[in-house]
Parts: C-alpha cells; sequence; structure tokens
C-alpha cells in the first residue's frame, strides 16, 4: 500500500518544537504591571465597517467534520500546554482542547481550487496571541507569497507578509517574540520585526528549497535545513552564514535546538538524526529506524535538553523518544497508521502530540510511558476502495488499507442508496460490485509502482504517462468507455484519451491524494474516493461533481455545487460554504443548516443520477432553482463585549448589529449563551426593511466562563456572530451547577404493543446519574414517570418542574423511552393515556416538548428511544430525525442521542433486560466510556462508547444518533469510581 509520499507539495517538512519551553515549562508567564488609571474617559472605540461580498463572489463548498480531512502537516502545543494546534492541508488551522480531545476553533484563510490555500506552515507567538501561518498562496502567486499573522484573541489577520517567491514551508517566532523567520522553496529564508513587520534579513545560499526554520532560543542564531542535504547556521544580527552542516546523505528537513543554545538535532530523508555543536561540529549521529527507505520528518529537543522527540516513515509507523546520550529510544508511540508526519513536546515535557497517518490522526501522549490520552481526529475516514452496486443507484466504499490498490481489490465496507438516500445492506464477499475497469476495447491499463501508468492496446505498447512534477504518484485508473480512462493520483484527476495518450480534462475541487475511482455500470457516471474523505460522483465531461458525498459513520451529506442538499439530523453541520474576502482577511463560514430553509431539498438530490443535471433534477423536482449568492445570509456581529472580557457583576450588557447582505432584510435577532437560546432574548422585526438593525440585551451570567453569540434570520437563510467568550470572576468556592433528570419511561400501553423494559430503563438512567454524577454536579436531583405516571398531564408537570428547576449554571437531561407516532412531519410522544383516536388532545406533540425545552436553563441534554406505534414491523423514514434537526437548532440549542435513525427500530436485550439504547448509556455513564482513563466521563465519550455498543448489542440492526448544536463543547457528566 501507498505511504503518504514525502515529494513535490506532499513532501513533509518537519519544523521544530518552539523554543520559548525552558522558559514556560511549569512556570507561569511573569505578572502584567497594574495598568495605570487613565486621567480622562477612554475614547469610545470607532464602529468596523462591514466587510462588503460582491454580488458575483464565489462560495467555496468546505468541509466541516469537526477535524482535519487531509494530511496534517504541523501540530503543536499553544504555549499554556492546555491546548494544541494543527494546521492542515485542508486549508484550515483547528485549535483543540487537551483535557476533552474537542475542536474549539477553526481559522479559515481564504482559499482558492485545488491546492490553492493549502496550509504548510505555522507557528504561535511566545504569548500565545499570534499564529503565523503560510502555504500554497491564495491567488497561487497574485498577490504575492503570504505569511498571515492572525490575532487570535480578535479572530482576524493583523497583517499579511510577502517577500517569498515560491512556497513557504515553515516559520517560526523567535523566543521573545520580536522576530519571525520564514523559509520557502525559493531556496531563502526571511527574517521579519514583529513590531514593525520590516523585513530585516535575507538569507541567500541554500542551493535547493529551504524546509524547515528556527531560532536558538538565545535569539543570537537561526538553523535552516534544505533539500540541498545540508543544514546551515546564520547570524540574526547581521544575516550573514557562519556554518554549514554537511554529511546527511538526502535532504535535510528538520531542525531543532537545545535551550541551552549550545546544541542542535537535524533530521533527514536519509533516516539519520545527527547531533551538533552550535559552532557546526558534528557530535554524534543516530539511525533510530531499522530497515531501508527509513525517513525522518521531525525532530523536537525536550525540555531537559537530554531527549529529543522523532517522527517519520519507516517500516513501522513510529513516533520515538531518543535518548541523546546512549543513544536509545526509550518511548515508543505505535499507535499511528501511515508516515507520522511531525510532532512536538508539551511545555512542561510530560506530553507530547504527533500528527500523521491513514485517517490525519493527531494523537496526544504521555512521555513517560506512551500511554495514550487523546485522539484528535475528525469524524470522517480516508476512502481507499469505491464500486457500484448492479442497480447504479447503490455506491460501495471501503476505509481499509488493505489489498491491491491499482487493481482495485481493497475491501468494500459499506452501501447507500442515492434513490432512497438510506444506508444500505454491508457488502459481501459474493456481492458483485463494478471497480476499476482496466481492460476495456482491447486496451489495458498498468499502474507500475506508483510513478507511471502503461497504457496498451492488445499486448502493445502505446504510452507511458508520468506525472509532471518530480515525485507526484499515480495511485489509481479506469476505462469509463471505450476510448477515455480517468487516473487520479496526487491532488490530481484527469480525464485521457487513450489513444493518443493526452489528457483531455482535468477535474477541480481536490487537495488530497484520489485512490480509486470507479464507473457506473451504465457508463454515465464515475465515483471516485481518496484522502480528502469525500465521495465524489462525476460525469466524465464535466469537471466539476455532479454529487458530493461525506459519511461520518452513521451521519452523512450529500450536495451539489450549486448548494442543493440531503443530509442526515446531524450531517448538514459537515460540510458549508466559505465565501473569502481578499488576501488580507480571514474568510466567512456559513455551515449548509445555515441555508437549511432554501436548500435543504433531499427531493432533488434524489433526482440528480436519473436526471444527469441539476437543472433537470430541480425540473422533475419541482423545485424552483435558486442561487446561493441570492441568499448569503445576513452580516452580524456582536459590538459588546469585548473577546476575552472578565467582568465581577453577576449581569453583562451585550450590543450587536446585523445587515443584510442581499435584497432580503434581517427579520429578526436571536441570543444564544452557551449554545442555548437566551429565554425571552428573541427579537423579531414586525416590518422588516433592508438596512441595519440593531440588539440590546443585559444577560445575567453565573460566575465562570462563558461563549455568547448572535444570531440574524432573513426570510432565506440565518448567520452567527463571531462567538465572544467572556469571564465572570469565580468569587464563590462552590461554583458547580446542578443536574436535573427528567426520566420518562412506558412499558405496557394496555395492547397488543409493549416495551417491556421501557419502565426498567428509566429507572436505571436516573439511578446511574444519581450514583456517578455527585462528584460532578453540586448535587444531582430525579424525576422518574413510569407506567402509571407517565401520563400526558404528567410528563407535562415533569418537563414544567425541569424548566422550572434549572438554571443557567446547570445541566438538564430528558430522557424517553415508550412510544411514538408520526403524522406527516409532526410526531408525537404517547403518553400512558394517549388514544389514537385523539392522538392531537392525548399525544405530546414533539413541538410542545421542544417550546418547554427551549425555555430550560443551562446545558439540556435529550436521550430519545422512542418506539413507533401503529405500523407493524417498520418505521417510518427518519421517525425522530426531523425532530432531532430542530432540537439541535439555536430554537432549542440541544444535544441529542436518539436511539436509531432512518428506518431502524429500536431493539431490547433480553440477557441483559434493558433496550439495547439505554443499556448503552447506563453502562457508559458507570464508567465503560472513559476512554482517556481520567476517571471522569464526558459527553463527547459517552457518545464515542454508545454508538457502536448498540450496535453490538444489536448485531448491527441499529445505530444511534448523537447530533450537537454548532459550537459543541463537551463537559464531564459522571466520575468514576476508583
Amino acid at each position: 500500500m501507498p505511504r503518504q509520499a514525502h515529494q513535490g507539495l506532499k513532501r513533509t517538512r518537519c519544523p521544530s518544537q518552539s523554543r520559548r519551553r525552558k522558559k514556560t515549562a511549569g512556570k507561569p508567564f511573569p505578572p502584567k504591571p497594574p495598568k495605570k488609571e487613565p486621567v480622562s474617559p477612554p475614547k469610545p472605540k470607532p464602529e468596523r465597517e462591514w466587510i462588503d461580498i460582491p454580488e458575483d463572489v464565489r462560495l467555496w463548498p468546505v468541509v466541516n467534520a469537526r477535524g482535519h480531512v487531509a494530511l496534517v502537516r504541523r501540530a503543536l502545543f499553544l504555549p499554556d500546554g492546555k491546548r494544541v494546534l494543527t494546521a492542515s492541508y485542508d486549508k484550515t488551522v483547528r485549535i483543540w482542547d487537551v483535557e476533552t480531545g474537542e475542536p474549539l476553533t477553526t481559522f479559515r484563510l481564504p482559499v482558492g481550487p485545488n491546492a490553492e490555500g493549502m496550509i504548510l506552515a505555522a507557528d504561535v507567538s511566545p504569548d500565545g496571541k499570534r499564529l503565523a501561518v503560510a502555504g500554497v498562496p491564495f491567488g497561487m502567486g497574485k498577490y504575492g507569497l503570504l505569511v498571515h499573522i492572525v490575532d487570535m484573541e480578535q479572530g482576524r489577520v493583523e497583517k499579511t507578509l510577502r517577500g517569498h517567491t515560491n512556497i513557504v514551508n515553515s516559520v517560526d517566532f523567535s523566543d521573545d517574540g520580536k522576530l519571525l523567520a520564514t523559509c520557502s522553496s525559493d531556496k531563502t529564508a526571511l527574517i521579519f520585526d514583529t513590531q514593525t513587520w520590516r523585513l530585516l534579513h535575507t538569507l541567500e545560499g541554500h542551493a535547493k528549497e529551504v524546509r524547515d526554520v528556527r531560532f536558538a532560543p538565545d535569539g543570537k542564531h537561526l538553523a535552516t535545513a534544505s533539500f540541498d542535504k545540508t543544514a546551515r547556521i546564520w547570524s540574526v544580527e547581521n544575516g550573514k552564514m557562519l556554518h554549514e552542516l554537511v554529511g546527511h546523505a538526502d535532504a535535510c528537513v528538520a531542525v531543532t535546538w537545545s535551550f541551552s543554545s549550545k546544541l542542535l538535532v537535524t533530521g533527514s530523508t536519509d533516516g539519520e538524526i545527527r547531533l551538533w555543536t552550535a559552532d557546526g561540529q558534528l557530535r554524534k549521529t543516530f539511525r533510530p529506524f531499522q530497515g531501508n527507505g527509513a525517513q525522518l520528518t521531525s525532530v523536537k529537543f525536550a525540555p531537559d535538553g537530554q531527549r529529543v522527540l522523532y517522527t517519520g516513515n519507516a517500516e513501522k509507523n513510529l513516533a520515538g523518544i531518543l535518548d541523546l546520550v546512549d543513544g536509545e529510544t526509550k518511548v515508543r508511540f505505535e499507535q499511528h497508521t501511515n508516515t507520522i508526519v511531525d510532532g512536538q513536546f508539551s511545555p512542561d515535557g510530560q506530553l507530547a502530540v504527533s500528527t500523521g497517518g491513514n485517517d490525519h490522526e493527531t494523537f496526544i501522549w504521555k512521555t513517560d510511558d506512551g500511554s495514550l490520552v487523546q485522539k484528535l481526529q475528525s469524524a470522517t475516514r480516508t476512502i481507499w476502495g469505491t464500486g457500484w452496486g448492479p442497480d447504479g443507484k447503490t455506491i460501495a466504499w471501503g476505509h481499509v488499507n488493505l489489498g491491491n490498490l491499482v487493481k482495485a481489490t481493497t475491501q468494500l465496507e459499506y452501501t447507500l442508496n442515492l434513490e432512497s438516500l438510506e444506508f444500505g445492506p454491508l457488502p459481501k464477499d459474493g456481492d458483485t460490485f463494478h471497480r476499476a475497469v482496466l481492460e476495456r476495447n482491447g486496451y489495458s491499463l498498468d499502474i507500475i509502482d506508483y510513478s507511471k501508468l502503461n497504457i496498451s492496446k492488445n499486448g502493445t505498447l502505446l504510452h507511458t504517462i508520468t506525472p509532471k512534477n518530480p515525485g507526484d504518484r499515480i495511485y489509481c485508473a479506469s476505462m469509463v468507455d471505450d476510448k477515455h480512462a480517468v487516473v487520479g493520483g496526487m491532488m490530481k484527476m484527469f480525464l485521457l484519451d487513450v489513444e493518443s495518450g493526452k489528457a483531455v480534462r482535468q477535474y477541480t475541487d481536490y487537495h488530497g491524494l484520489v485512490l480509486a475511482v470507479s464507473p457506473s455500470p451504465d457508463g454515465k457516471y464515475f465515483l471516485s474516493g481518496g484522502t480528502e474523505q469525500v465521495l465524489r460522483i462525476w460525469h466524465p465531461e464535466r469537471t466539476t461533481p455532479l454529487l458530493s458525498i461525506l459519511v461520518a459513520d452513521r451521519d452523512w451529506v450529500a450536495w451539489t455545487g450549486e448548494g442543493y442538499y440531503a443530509a442526515s439530523p446531524n450531517g448538514e453541520r459537515m460540510i458549508g460554504w466559505q465565501v473569502n474576502h481578499g488576501p488580507d482577511r480571514l474568510a466567512t463560514f456559513y455551515p449548509a443548516v445555515r441555508f437549511e430553509r432554501t436548500f435543504h431539498r433531499p427531493e432533488v438530490i434524489r433526482q440528480l443520477l436519473p436526471s444527469g443535471t441539476l437543472d433537470q433534477a430541480l425540473l422533475s423536482a419541482k423545485v424552483p432553482r435558486r442561487r446561493l449568492n441570492d441568499v448569503v445570509p445576513p452580516l452580524v456581529e456582536i459590538v459588546q463585549p469585548d473577546p476575552g472580557m472578565t467582568f465581577a457583576a453577576d449581569t453583562i450588557e451585550l450590543r450587536a448589529r446585523a445587515k443584510n447582505v442581499r435584497s432580503e432584510p434581517v427579520t429578526g435577532l436571536r441570543l444564544l449563551v452557551d449554545g442555548r437560546p437566551y429565554p425571552g432574548a428573541n427579537i423579531i422585526f414586525a416590518n422588516p426593511q433592508p438596512g441595519e438593525v440593531a440588539g440590546n440585551w443585559h444577560v445575567t451570567l453565573p460566575q465562570g466562563r462563558h461563549q455568547l453569540a448572535v444570531q440574524a434570520e432573513s426570510a432565506s437563510s440565518v448567520s452567527l456572530s463571531r462567538v465572544v467568550q467572556v469571564t465572570r470572576r469565580v468569587e464563590e468556592k462552590d461554583t458547580a451547577g446542578k443536574l436535573y433528570v427528567l426520566a420518562v419511561g412506558i412499558a405496557d400501553y394496555g395492547g397488543v404493543q409493549k416495551f417491556p423494559f421501557a419502565a426498567e430503563d428509566a429507572r436505571k438512567i436516573a439511578e446511574s446519574f444519581e450514583k456517578h454524577s455527585p462528584g460532578v454536579f453540586a448535587a444531582v436531583e430525579t424525576k422518574v414517570l413510569t407506567n402509571d405516571s407517565a401520563t400526558r398531564k404528567g410528563m407535562l408537570a415533569g418537563l414544567e418542574w425541569l424548566r422550572d428547576k434549572a438554571t443557567t449554571k446547570d445541566t438538564a437531561v430528558f430522557f424517553f423511552a415508550g412510544g411514538g407516532q408520526q403524522v406527516k412531519s409532526r410526531l408525537y410522544l404517547l403518553p400512558v393515556d394517549a388514544s389514537e383516536k385523539k392522538l392531537i388532545d392525548t399525544a405530546v406533540a414533539d413541538d410542545e416538548v421542544q417550546a418547554m425545552l427551549a425555555q430550560t436553563s443551562g446545558r439540556l441534554l435529550v436521550l430519545l428511544d422512542v418506539r413507533q406505534i401503529g405500523v407493524a414491523n417498520e418505521a417510518p423514514i427518519g421517525l425522530t430525525d426531523r425532530w432531532v434537526r430542530r432540537l439541535i437548532s439555536s430554537e432549542c440549542g440541544a444535544i441529542v442521542f436518539a436511539s436509531a435513525q432512518g428506518r431502524e427500530s429500536p431493539h431490547d436485550s433480553p440477557d441483559v433486560k434493558h433496550g439495547s439504547f439505554a443499556f448503552s448509556i447506563i453502562e457508559g455513564l458507570s464508567g465503560l466510556a472513559d476512554v482517556n482513563r481520567d476517571r471522569i466521563v464526558h459527553l463527547h465519550e459517552l457518545a464515542f462508547y454508545s454508538s457502536p455498543r448498540t450496535s453490538q448489542l444489536t448485531g448491527g440492526k441499529q445505530h444511534p444518533i448523537f447530533a450537537r448544536p454548532e459550537w459543541f463543547r463537551s463537559f464531564p457528566l459522571t466520575k468514576v469510581e476508583q
């Protein structure tokens, strides 16, 4: 199987760890001197001008699967040691929480097609406030070779540096933060003054591209590593070369300084680590990888100066910690599945982060024993195989890097029917799927060592196709008709005329490796997949995809380039649309859910393949055509308070403003606190007019940290302001909130339909929280309604109890196990006294429940195990799917676990005497979901445990939904007894 390549754009760089660790390891930053009281009141801040979005601006489709969907080029700890930064080929920078492993922030730079905007280099200033990021430039050089300096607190580009003439491979702040160094494929390195951003020195002399650049901690020297097999030491004061480090047999790709600035280490694709003195003398040579062909990708000094963290590409995927005294690898981390691209120590040296693998995963692990702390990964995975079902309506794919890639024998694991938009049965060995066609009409295709494609006819070689760029790869090929073949490789996919051997067209919208292609049975389309983790269906004569599909476990979304989409309840948050605002600003991202009112059209997606074009599909589905540009959501921003503000009072004033982008005026503003609607803060404009509108609220907040946002609505779309984080100072010793649990379970409706374990499920769910949550919450109160007590009146009273009890600092849980009926798009939860003949009067409608839950303050978790009543042996499509979509919206802001999705029916497990879904929750809360073994079960860990456990208990017949609001943050639920 191919390993991740290290040539051209795909060749990994190895930026050294931040040098300031000696200063920060285990020590707080020195306190700032107190500010002097101003003599006169400060001047009010001027209102910022709105960023115009031109009528013809392009909205770029981007994936947002809560993690990276392409190779992660850089991974580093922020100076506080509590957060990790990753920068990726998928054109995003993400900040992660070390404790929970959850993504916190995403920075989106301006992007273009294919490689344009891919991120290759990133570093954070010693004070943690500035981010330097660069790579393949937006505009491909039209605006220069860009290095963006991002103010991480304000979420804006502070400065854009130019000066290089080729892509930027590495950036590095000096330990005092006063200088920034950059290096490039133009064979130079640059040094900038970060106070004035003036270019101080251009370092010239390397014969090939410079891959890494690092300041010595003392600030006097700078080291560079180059493909010319050398490293160099430069004077920071005058920019002159002091020493050339010669000896590596292949490209030198990594350099790192000890904290004494007396030693430095280099790493090379020859597999060697070399230790040098600051005056250029070689001290030792180490070869940590066994076997031929090993390559180093990064090297980092530990804070103690005695150890080096290394990563690379070898027979065994390995990140290791090398003892420089005895030359032995003391700790090995072996959970990566492919080339390890980068790594770094935490400021105190107790943790390491390393990134690389088949699915672009990043791991945080302990440096004393290599044990896992967190796995940072998107919900999606690399696609190694594709195929079509014989009916031409079903596609199949696999995530396993086993088998023969070029002969298309990799395993297929999942199927999706594009007519019903539902998952199908798992592929079996005897199933016939249409894979790559390597022989047709006398022509044959043969990929040799991933470096060339031989095209033969009747056994005679006609052409040998090789990539234009040295080091590029060809991974897959297939005939699509009698005269043409599609060929996939590194960020490129072509249609070839097999007779002439010439490219007919190049397909766009790729920024990864194309690993699999498969023509449809009728030859009208072909399917592709690869490291960008998106399945795409193409018409051979169209350069952009007809349909793109992203699948994450049981969440999925299928969309067109024009914006129409269909999705599972949580799937529409996995993709969206990005608007660039020029080379000197961060981009704006709109999740697809913001366009739900206009573009959520499953009926159109179902018609795409039969119709062949979007226009014909819209006509068949009787849906009028709309343009994304015509329904761009309103602009909205929080004017007050400032990001990061700390205050003591219990109430804070919040001001926001919004403005329509197109002709549709703003129809309303909604205030969200910690992801939930703030009670009574919804503003509706009775007679909306185009132009700017304002909102003003006084918000009562409990002590601690909070996230504020404002949503603006128009008739066709909605938008969300940038999230502003504020902190109310903690003055009381006990600030933990309480937990309130309402558990409803109905086992017997007095007829033929019985759910024997539903009542016991409700009791055990409540008991689990009572037993395991007191160590997390200040107090736990439960109300359990089962069978005779679960009447309509009782359920509504229980919801009122939940609403009246919970405050903004608390957490509320609503669990329901029992019957339900769906009438059109409305779901009715059935209390024990429900009557099918008087359903509206005796059942509890979903919107009734949702309205009361929306008024319930604090964090809200909803657990649904709804069983269909009235339809034998089969649930209607999406019994709870539509309601889940509304519950997680800004109208309610709940986090939802639903026991089943689509046509699936919930199942019981007689062996354990519980519903399968409820039992997985009970087990998880007891401690089995404690993945990182910190004795705390967080919400995301419960989700990670519950879904596969439920599937296991039901033999794969049931797959729960875990759906959450757009900017969900995980939190603790239970404490595990030792």
